[in-house]
């Protein structure tokens, strides 16, 4: 990623749900990013702000990352975005970011996500 892709990056997370608050609360401190652009979608005043294409309730549904050139990252390969860019993650990102441990990250995320939704 380059970086004028870096400071046009935009992650959109939920913001109501406590886990992923005090995630991105973590990730906002120590990214060695500081130009991301951390879109809470629970809050009614980023309706401008998120990306064409998703409904906010998808984008609460699931973690979203939109880069500077327009991609679109969702669950594992978000993730592994900001670790990659997170001091003392950086060695996990690039670990899971290969093939077999990002399948096994995907599905890890599903269980998360199916968990989650039996909760609320």
């Amino acid at each position: 990623m380059t970086i004028a892709e870096e400071r046009s990056t935009c992650v959109y997370f939920d913001g109501s749900c406590p886990i992923c608050s005090k995630e991105i609360a973590f990730y906002k401190r120590n990214s060695t990013h500081k130009s991301f652009k951390w879109v809470d979608v629970a809050n009614v005043e980023t309706v401008g702000l998120l990306p064409q294409g998703l409904s906010r309730d998808e984008l609460l549904a699931r973690f979203y990352i939109k880069t500077g050139s327009g991609q679109l990252l969702s669950g594992a390969d978000a993730f592994i975005l900001i670790w990659k860019n997170t001091p003392g993650l950086r060695i996990i990102g690039c670990f899971a970011g290969l093939p077999v441990v990002k399948q096994l990250l995907h599905g890890c995320y599903e269980l998360f996500l199916w968990f989650r939704r039996r909760k609320a």
